[in-house]
């Protein structure tokens, strides 16, 4: 990730001194790409920012600022026309207001003040949107995750996993009957035989 002297940080993570004496200890079998901090660093932000943009639900990172870090595409989609034509000028809306995208920019505000993770449906527009709010790093970083709950594809999901909690709660209900009624019946069994 060392292209110019530009891109030399020297900042002696590796455990050299410099840039260029970390790149002659890697030729010489001493050292290994994983030992550079900054570029270990970059490597994993720009995993996490394909991550971001190939996950189909709405993602959105936030500083403690309610500026916005990162986000994706759906998103920008879900925040309404105009956020989207920003993200056609700017990709991933760095630095844009929270507060003048979206109508939930509390909960972000909350979990950065130290509260609990948020996990709710909430209303936008003609929407609603499943969301969870959490915290990235305690009062500097928030994240979120939004999925609309409307879309067909989602409701199938949805629908189907709803449908799962109220069989395993029926079978639940039904062995706790059913145990219930073998230990009457053992009960009268003994009654009856003494």
């Amino acid at each position: 990730g060392k292209y110019s002297r530009e891109d030399e940080l020297n900042c002696g993570g590796c455990g050299y001194d410099t840039c260029r004496d970390f790149a002659r200890a890697m030729l010489a079998g001493k050292a290994e790409l994983g030992m550079c901090v900054s570029y270990m660093r970059k490597l994993a932000q720009k995993k996490a920012n394909g991550l971001i943009k190939s996950i189909p639900s709405a993602v959105v990172i936030v500083d403690k600022d309610l500026r916005v870090v990162e986000c994706n595409a759906n998103f920008a989609r879900i925040a309404g026309e105009e956020a989207e034509q920003l993200w056609e000028a700017k990709p991933g809306l760095e630095g844009a207001e929270l507060e003048k995208l979206v109508p939930f920019h509390r909960y972000f505000r909350d979990v950065l003040n130290g509260a609990a993770a948020v996990d709710r449906d909430l209303r936008l527009g003609r929407r609603i949107l499943h969301a969870t709010v959490f915290g990235i790093e305690r009062g500097e970083y928030a994240g979120g995750v939004f999925q609309d709950v409307t879309a067909p594809w989602v409701r199938k999901d949805r629908v189907v996993a709803q449908a799962r909690k109220v069989i395993t709660k029926n079978l639940a209900v039904v062995q706790k009957i059913a145990f219930l009624l073998g230990e009457n019946a053992a009960e009268t069994e003994a009654t009856l035989s003494s």
